[in-house]
């Protein structure tokens, strides 16, 4: 089921980099915010891109010495928990873990967002509501521009995406639960 989820996500991703790249809005959007000369490398939680991932894993152990974060599911991501300000008593998980180049050199983030409280009839936690609090979210994290939805044509699956700097988030349905985010470098 774990590979089906992923599969899917996947196909998502690249529905969603197809329809996305061929927008000439989006290739706007680039070339504007290449051209504003800003260059972004501070990630959420002290973490660098460029930095290694043995610097990943040593900023990692810090975070989980002082309680920040925890071990994710399968040892493949980092866990913390946030509750927003706007949402008392839904506690979100987030799950992340770096993108590195073949030089172990970090060029961005994934990560994975559902609320604790999630159940399939429990309409208040599904995906859909999830979004707004995952995009509030990064654009506290990342100031400036905000997220344009993409019609992928899929019924009940939604993509967006935000260009800030040097960096573009993708954000995406993975299922009713989760919400999938990749932070990555824009490359010149």
């Amino acid at each position: 089921m774990k590979k089906l989820i992923k599969s899917f996500s996947f196909i998502i991703l690249l529905l969603f980099l197809m329809i996305g790249c061929n927008s000439n809005s989006y290739e706007k959007t680039i070339k504007k915010e290449l051209a504003r000369g800003i260059k972004i490398d501070s990630m959420p939680f002290g973490l660098k891109l460029g930095n290694s991932k043995k610097d990943f894993y040593d900023r990692c152990w810090e975070l989980n010495k002082s309680g920040v974060i925890t071990q994710g599911p399968g040892n493949e991501y980092a866990r913390h928990y946030m509750e927003p300000k706007e949402e008392k008593g839904k506690r979100i998980d987030m799950l992340f873990f770096g993108i590195f180049d073949k030089y172990d050199k970090m060029t961005g983030m994934k990560m994975e967002f559902s609320y604790t409280g999630w159940s399939p009839w429990a309409k208040d936690y599904k995906a859909e509501i999830l979004k707004e609090a995952v995009e509030d979210t990064l654009l506290k994290w990342f100031p400036g521009n905000d997220f344009k939805d993409v019609d992928l044509g899929i019924d009940d699956v939604f993509a967006s995406y935000k260009i800030e700097a040097n960096l573009k988030f993708k954000l995406f349905k993975i299922d009713d639960r989760q919400i999938g985010v990749r932070i990555e470098q824009i490359k010149p």
